[in-house]
Parts: C-alpha cells; sequence; structure tokens
C-alpha cells in the first residue's frame, strides 16, 4: 500500500517537473512570483513609508519585478524558442497591471492611473524587462562559454 502511493507521489512529481519545464509552466511561474513579488513589496512599504509613498515607489517595484521575470523566462526556457518574446511581453504587461491595479487597493483615494504615473510605470517595467533579457542572455551566453571552456579536449586534462 506504501509502496503504490510512493509511486503516485513520483509520478505526480514528474508531471509537475515536466509541466514546469513547459512554456506554459514557465509563463505562469514567472507571472505568479512577479505579481506575489509586488503584492510582497506594496504591503511591506505600505507598513514601513505609508500609503503615501506607493506611487512613486510603484515604477521602481513594477521595473524589479518585470526584470526579474525576464530573466527567469530567459533562464528556465529553452534557447530559440519561438514564442519566448510573447511570453515576456505578455508577462510583463501583466505585472505592470497587477502593480497598478494592486496599488490602487493599499491607497484607493489616490487616482493611481492618471497620465505620469502610468507612463513612468510602464516606462519602468518595459525599460526593466529589456534590461532582464539582456542578462539572460549574457548569463547564457557566460555559462555556454563556460561549459565549453572547462571540457575536456582530447582526453588528456
Amino acid at each position: 500500500m506504501i509502496e503504490i502511493c510512493m509511486n503516485g507521489a513520483k509520478f505526480t512529481m514528474e508531471k509537475m517537473r515536466q509541466f514546469q519545464a513547459s512554456p506554459t509552466g514557465i509563463f505562469l511561474y514567472v507571472i505568479t512570483t512577479g505579481v506575489l513579488g509586488i503584492v510582497i513589496l506594496l504591503a511591506f512599504l505600505a507598513m514601513l513609508f505609508g500609503a503615501a509613498m506607493l506611487k512613486p515607489l510603484l515604477p521602481m517595484i513594477v521595473g524589479f519585478n518585470c526584470a526579474s521575470g525576464a530573466y527567469g523566462c530567459i533562464e528556465k526556457g529553452r534557447p530559440g524558442q519561438s514564442n519566448q518574446l510573447f511570453f515576456i511581453t505578455s508577462a510583463a504587461l501583466i505585472m505592470i497591471l497587477a502593480g497598478c491595479l494592486i496599488a490602487s487597493l493599499f491607497h484607493p483615494w489616490e487616482q493611481l492611473f492618471e497620465g505620469y504615473t502610468l507612463l513612468f510605470t510602464v516606462c519602468s517595467g518595459v525599460i526593466s524587462t529589456l534590461f532582464g533579457v539582456w542578462l539572460g542572455v549574457k548569463n547564457r551566453s557566460l555559462n555556454k562559454q563556460d561549459k565549453q571552456s572547462s571540457s575536456p579536449r582530447g582526453g588528456n586534462h
């Protein structure tokens, strides 16, 4: 009976690993961690500085999470995936909108969808996403070079 449960758990964990390695799994992971990061940072900073400071800090919070999400998407994804750019762009837009909506829940009397706040948040998210993609690509190429230089040449080492 215990062996059946162990086999079922192993099968389930293997299926979860396969799903997490798929493009949809990577996308959901990036979205989940990005939005949860925004919620945690906004809640912490609202308690620390007060809700009035969320408006100027929102672009930095969203930018940080967009950069880490883009880096994670590049790091976990396979090179040359055709839909990777779509996933990264969609994840960044979802995190930007989630950041604005969540900040408006913490600070409901302030209009967060006014022009400058939304413009700064979108620009910060886009620039940070590009920076995260650049870092991910650089890291992947450095890891590739490191693997090539550490592999034995001709068997003599």
